[in-house]
């Protein structure tokens, strides 16, 4: 309300019916009369019903709040789980294993360290020796000569 309209409403009420005139004024600064106050209030029920609707809508972002975090945190264990199996030279199909395994941090640094023992297990043989390679080995007969002359030696 501003000054003018506030200066119009005055006159009014000194000039005319006091009552009315009061409860216009006081109508246009907002005032509520006590014995109104109540009237715009709700019912028991009512409450109730917003209680539960505002506990609806509280659980339901909630819930999706929580399956935000769970996608992001599944993301980010996929994301250190292909990392590791890099590191140790895993293939891909060990960490496709492991990020559909339920593991723990722990257990997967375990898995990562086992498989990675596994596939450095391998036994190279090799069917070629110092003495089989079919050809005449002139170290090895030179070795031969050396350890007869000493063998006699040691004999006669």
């Amino acid at each position: 309300m501003n000054l003018f309209s506030m200066h119009n409403n005055l006159s009014s009420f000194l000039s005319g019916d006091m009552k009315a005139e009061t409860e216009k004024m006081l109508d246009a600064l907002g005032y509520v009369p006590k014995d109104q106050a109540g009237a715009g209030q709700s019912k028991p029920e009512d409450i109730e019903k917003m209680k539960e609707t505002a506990k609806a809508e509280a659980m339901a972002a909630g819930k999706e709040e929580g399956r935000k975090e769970g996608v992001e945190a599944a993301a980010q264990r996929a994301v250190k789980i292909v990392e590791m199996c890099e590191t140790a030279g895993l293939p891909e199909s060990k960490a496709v294993e492991l990020i559909k395994s339920e593991k723990s941090d722990e257990e997967l640094h375990q898995a990562v360290t086992d498989a990675k023992a596994a596939a450095n297990d391998q036994h190279i043989q090799s069917t070629v020796s110092a003495t089989g390679v079919g050809e005449a080995n002139p170290v090895l007969e030179d070795a031969q000569k050396r350890a007869e002359a000493a063998k006699a030696r040691m004999n006669g």
